[in-house]
């Protein structure tokens, strides 16, 4: 069983679809085995200059911040 895991998507609306889905079956698996395996972060692949994936990519790292770095001293 692993230690954490990446997530590796591409910075468009389908690709990244499913990230809390992935998320919530990491929380679940998790709660089953009694374990708590972090999410070490999101790598975006394919990345082009354009206004989606610019627009994606900044959603994408308020998702990570809201979700993982809450109240905490972390930052992205």
């Amino acid at each position: 069983i692993s230690d954490g895991y990446v997530i590796p998507t591409i910075p468009d609306v389908l690709s990244t679809y499913g990230i809390n889905e992935v998320l919530k079956l990491v929380e679940r698996f998790d709660m089953d085995w009694e374990k708590t395996t972090p999410c070490l972060g999101m790598v975006a692949t394919k990345v082009k200059q354009t206004a989606l994936h610019t627009s994606t990519l900044r959603n994408l790292l308020s998702l990570l911040h809201h979700r993982f770095y809450q109240g905490k001293e972390h930052g992205i």
